[in-house]
């Protein structure tokens, strides 16, 4: 790609939002994996826990760049010293953190994927998964669908889940504020909601 992209006299960016919870799974160190890339973003508001934020980085010149193009868009944020400070103490401990969510991510998932009437196709590599309910649940007699799920749950469990809309799914993200006792929790909470259904 870096080839190609050299012989048309062409720059490469990558947008890496959530890239640091991949390298972190694949033992990858950052510097190696966009040693090809001239620009790369990742973002502070995602896995890293921070309250919003995404960073830049490049060379100066790229970032002189980068900064007057956000100023001609109206992108400047004022008084960003707070949301610096936040995303220096999530980059102390970010492997750690970051594995643990993911960690924690595959746990769940495997967890319900034990659970009657659940299934989780792809177990997750990162924090994010999707599980989905069989046709028992969405279409028996007494019906739930993933939207009544993710609600009961919210409801009575005070647990947060996103139903899709795609897939008839839940998407399940992993994060800082949540622990391994959080997901066995949550696989109880699934395991008796859905029971009532089956």
């Amino acid at each position: 790609m870096k080839k190609i992209a050299k012989k048309s006299k062409l720059r490469m960016h990558l947008d890496g939002a959530r890239l640091l919870n991949a390298l972190v799974t694949q033992k990858i160190s950052p510097e190696d994996y966009v040693e090809d890339f001239d620009t790369v973003s990742f973002c502070f508001s995602k896995g890293m826990g921070c309250p919003v934020g995404s960073v830049l980085v490049g060379t100066e010149a790229d970032m002189w760049y980068a900064r007057n193009m956000r100023k001609m868009v109206g992108g400047g944020m004022r008084q960003a010293g707070m949301t610096a400070s936040c995303a220096l103490v999530a980059l102390e401990d970010w492997e750690e953190r970051l594995s643990a969510d993911n960690e924690n991510a595959l746990f769940l998932a495997t967890e319900l994927n034990e659970v009657d009437g659940i299934s989780c196709a792809l177990l997750p590599q990162t924090n994010m998964f999707l599980f989905e309910m069989d046709s028992r649940i969405t279409k028996g007699k007494k019906k739930l669908d993933h939207i009544g799920l993710s609600t009961r749950l919210r409801e009575e469990f005070n647990i947060l889940t996103f139903p899709t809309f795609q897939n008839d799914g839940i998407r399940v993200v992993t994060h800082r504020d949540v622990n391994r006792k959080d997901m066995e929790i949550t696989r109880d909470a699934i395991k008796a909601v859905t029971s009532e259904y089956l």
